[in-house]
């Protein structure tokens, strides 16, 4: 080898693509099909819950919850693990199960997903049978709201498609509000993906 010649490098190793399971998270390489929801799932004279901006996918879809208060209230004020949705501390089956904030999806064939069934190692083995829900994003501001990202795993079948939702320690029994699944069904089929040709 000449001292002008520059040394040889080795070959950079191919780039490893990471794809998380489809029942995580919603897929990162489809733009969704956009179904426009404006629903108030519950309201007391201080709270209230609301869901909005279904996004569907071929694999699912995700819907935005809206938690309020009416006013700033001592014990809740501090983040959103105070309402406990995802077990912050609570044990949804314990003794404090009245202040897990609990929500669901219900699909016309009887079958349902709801936040009270924890799966750790989510990514990890076989694929769960649809319908799954998952806690995708949150973010709170002004001590008074929150926004819940969520994903369900699999697409409903025709009929209606159910949203529950209870907190019977802050006065909301269990209240439900449907819609034509229809409606999720022809926007996943609108969906688009971002580099066609090239799904992995």
């Amino acid at each position: 080898m000449s001292v002008s010649e520059p040394p040889e490098l080795p070959e950079e190793p191919s780039e490893v693509e990471y794809r998380r399971p489809a029942w995580v998270e919603p897929p990162a390489d489809i733009i969704p099909g956009i179904v426009p929801v404006e629903l108030v799932l519950a309201r007391t004279p201080q709270r209230a819950i609301g869901l909005t901006g279904l996004r569907a996918y071929p694999t699912g879809f995700g819907c935005t919850l809206h938690l309020r208060l009416r006013q700033v209230i001592p014990g809740e004020q501090s983040n959103f693990g105070a309402f406990n949705m995802f077990g912050d501390g609570v044990d949804p089956a314990g003794e404090f199960a009245d202040y897990y904030l609990r929500f669901g999806v219900g699909f016309a064939d009887g079958r349902k997903a709801t936040n009270l069934t924890q799966r750790h190692g989510f990514d990890e083995g076989p694929a769960p049978d649809p319908p799954t829900l998952r806690l995708v994003r949150w973010e709170g501001y002004d001590l008074l709201a929150w926004e819940v990202d969520m994903w369900v795993y699999g697409l409903p079948p025709p009929g209606p498609l159910a949203f529950v939702v209870e907190w019977p320690a802050r006065g909301i029994p269990e209240t439900r509000a449907e819609i034509d699944a229809s409606l999720v069904l022809e926007a996943a089929a609108r969906a688009m993906a971002i580099w066609p040709g090239q799904q992995r």
